[in-house]
C-alpha cells in the first residue's frame, strides 16, 4: 500500500510538471496574483479535463456493458 502511494505521488508530479498552455497560464497567474490566482487556473483545469473525459468514460462505461443505446438517449444523441 506504502509503495502504490509513493507511485502515486510520483506519478502526479510528473503529470503537473509537464510544460504546457496551462502550466503557463497557472506561472504566470500566480507571479500577478499570487497562489489563489494560480490556484484557480488549476482548479479550473481541473474541473474542464473532468467534464471533458466525464462523458468519454460513460460511453465507454455503457459500450463495455452493452448498452451504447442508454447513453446515446441520455446525451441527446441518436445511437448508430
Amino acid at each position: 500500500m506504502p509503495e502504490s502511494l509513493v507511485a502515486a505521488f510520483a506519478l502526479g508530479l510528473v503529470y503537473n510538471a509537464a510544460p504546457g498552455p496551462v502550466r503557463a497560464e497557472t506561472v504566470h497567474k500566480s507571479v500577478a496574483g499570487g497562489f489563489r490566482a494560480g490556484l484557480a487556473v488549476r482548479l479550473g483545469s481541473l474541473a474542464g479535463d473532468m467534464l471533458w473525459a466525464a462523458p468519454g468514460l460513460a460511453g465507454e462505461s455503457a459500450s463495455s456493458s452493452g448498452q451504447r443505446h442508454c447513453v446515446g438517449e441520455w446525451s441527446g444523441a441518436r445511437s448508430i
